[in-house]
């Protein structure tokens, strides 16, 4: 019996993931309660809950899905790749799987940027997604300087990010060219860096 029940969570996350998603078309984020997502993707409140306790709970198991989409790119890495390379594949690869989810995320990055309060508690799941793609991509990234680095990629995607949110190119050309320009100055400032 609990086999089965531990085989059912994948299906409810997804079913919430879904249903939180799709109510972003009619409502803000910022006005959309777990009870709404419960009730739209018609699991009851008690199950959802032991699912997903809150949205920013919600908001951590996307961006953990994010981040296994991401770092299953480290097998197409060559062995000539350079940093660079990788981390413009890993960050890409991370557009990719948001892209079906364009607008909901546009959604979501509209209504957290308005609570400087809940900015601050997405940053440190942000820095270890940030960190996961360092390390996928060859980087240390422990102790201070790692921290550094990471707030640095960090910086990098956000800036990009604000690109692909209106970037309706079938090649994503204008998201790629801002990504190239972050991760180049980056570069130049690592190397200017005593790490």
């Amino acid at each position: 019996m609990l086999y089965c029940s531990m085989a059912k969570k994948p299906d409810i996350s997804q079913k919430l993931i879904d249903a939180a998603f799709n109510l972003t078309k009619d409502k803000r984020w910022r006005h959309i309660s777990m009870v709404n997502i419960a009730n739209h993707a018609e699991i009851p409140l008690s199950e959802a809950l032991s699912v997903f306790y809150n949205k920013d709970a919600l908001l951590n198991a996307v961006m953990g899905k994010a981040d296994q989409a991401t770092l299953g790119e480290c097998a197409n890495f060559q062995e000539d790749d350079s940093i660079k390379d990788k981390l413009f594949a890993l960050l890409m690869t991370r557009f990719d799987y948001l892209a079906p989810h364009r607008q909901a995320v546009k959604a979501i990055v509209k209504d957290t940027l308005c609570s400087p309060l809940h900015v601050a508690c997405q940053i440190p799941r942000i820095l270890q997604s940030t960190t996961l793609m360092l390390e996928a991509a060859g980087i240390q990234s422990s102790g201070p300087f790692g921290l550094i680095k990471a707030n640095g990629l960090a910086l990098v995607f956000a800036s990009t990010l604000r690109v692909w949110l209106s970037d309706d190119s079938e090649d994503l050309g204008p998201t790629m060219a801002s990504l190239d320009k972050g991760l180049g100055k980056a570069d130049k400032l690592a190397q200017r860096l005593p790490f």
